[in-house]
């Protein structure tokens, strides 16, 4: 790896925006769905998957980017900037969801909120029951996935790719193994060795692992961005296909965890380099559409704050319109416009301080005014 390759040189790929609102819209028909008897059709896993995959694939790309660029990789800096990016919006909500348990007694536990702060909620033996912190699961995936696998790229790329490999093979068989034990295993401790093992290495790490893979293949040459240039208008079209064939209607959730592990995430990274390439097609233009770019720039705002606004919400029968959709929708519009303008920029402004040292050093023609939006959830 000497080079950078020229399609994510620019520190801006709008395009990915495109994909964070459509990921952002999956997950919000979802959860509003979720007490209907369509919320069989719409799977609100596949979008968070595509947040997963994309950031797998940004985080990877940015590191490859200072090792190629600078000759090592910062690690301080990385975890400031992930910190700046993550934490505030998530623990304001947070500290939000204090008050609304008390006001509204929503019977939220101290255990639950524990393990929401210390990004521990993907463990399902602690994580505890309630609806309004429940999304914290996949904050913690992938905060476990960077207390751990920047260090090994930064040592060793080699390394950093056959792990990424070997758990990506493996990570089915420990969730097959977990839900139809052999008889020979079906003792507590295996059992709950295969429950963290699904829990931290399940379909949520291994997306994040597949997006990563997909960087090292651009970078190391072994993935050519020319080979899919000709179908470089399909990308909107293929990704459809996949939500289609992720549906909670086609498999069970055991076959549907080793589906998107091998066909799901691989497919999403396809889409990505897909629609990355700037080029005159429907799908080009839809990911790229100013409205479409503006609801992903706020995906993780919207993200953070859905889970409120959706399903439960705590103030639902105060009022006589409080379980409105319509209204509740654009309540969240409003929360996470205001919480992205008013709150996260400042930390998004403050990150940018702690930039990798390719800023400088990457011919950056192509980002925006604005470059601290090229990286979200």
């Amino acid at each position: 790896m000497k080079t950078v390759p020229s399609i994510v040189a620019p520190g801006y790929l709008p395009s990915l925006d495109g994909l964070r609102a459509i990921s952002i819209g999956i997950v919000i028909v979802s959860h509003i769905l979720r007490e209907t008897p369509y919320v069989k059709y719409v799977n609100g896993f596949a979008g968070v998957n595509i947040f997963f995959v994309i950031s797998g694939f940004l985080i990877t790309t940015l590191l490859l980017k200072e090792k190629v660029t600078a000759g090592d990789i910062s690690l301080s800096r990385f975890y400031t900037r992930r910190v700046l990016r993550i934490f505030p919006v998530a623990y304001l909500y947070l500290f939000v969801l204090i008050f609304l348990n008390v006001a509204f007694q929503l019977h939220i536990t101290g255990m639950s909120f524990a393990s929401a702060f210390l990004y521990l909620k993907n463990l399902s033996f602690i994580r505890g029951g309630d609806w309004q912190s429940g999304h914290f699961w996949s904050l913690a995936v992938e905060e476990q996935f960077y207390l751990i696998f920047p260090f090994i790229l930064r040592y060793n790329v080699k390394l950093f790719t056959r792990l990424i490999i070997v758990l990506i093979l493996l990570a089915p068989i420990g969730n097959m193994l977990y839900f139809h034990p052999p008889g020979f295993i079906a003792n507590m401790h295996i059992s709950l060795a295969l429950q963290i093992w699904m829990n931290v290495l399940g379909s949520g790490t291994t997306s994040i692992l597949w997006g990563s893979l997909c960087a090292i293949g651009l970078f190391q040459g072994t993935l050519s961005i020319r080979t899919f240039e000709k179908f470089k208008g399909y990308g909107i079209y293929l990704l459809v296909l996949l939500v289609c064939i992720d549906n909670p209607l086609l498999l069970p959730f055991t076959g549907k965890e080793v589906l998107n592990m091998y066909l799901f995430a691989p497919g999403v990274c396809l889409v990505l380099l897909l629609s990355i390439q700037p080029g005159k097609s429907f799908s080009f233009a839809l990911l790229n559409h100013p409205i479409v770019r503006k609801i992903g720039i706020l995906s993780y705002s919207l993200y953070i704050w859905q889970q409120l606004f959706t399903e439960h919400q705590p103030w639902a029968k105060t009022f006589k319109y409080g379980d409105s959709v319509w209204l509740n929708l654009i309540a969240l519009g409003i929360t996470a416009y205001l919480s992205y303008h008013f709150f996260e920029k400042k930390f998004l402004l403050l990150k940018n301080r702690f930039h990798s040292k390719t800023t400088t050093e990457v011919k950056m023609a192509e980002v925006p005014e604005k470059p601290y939006h090229s990286i979200a959830l």
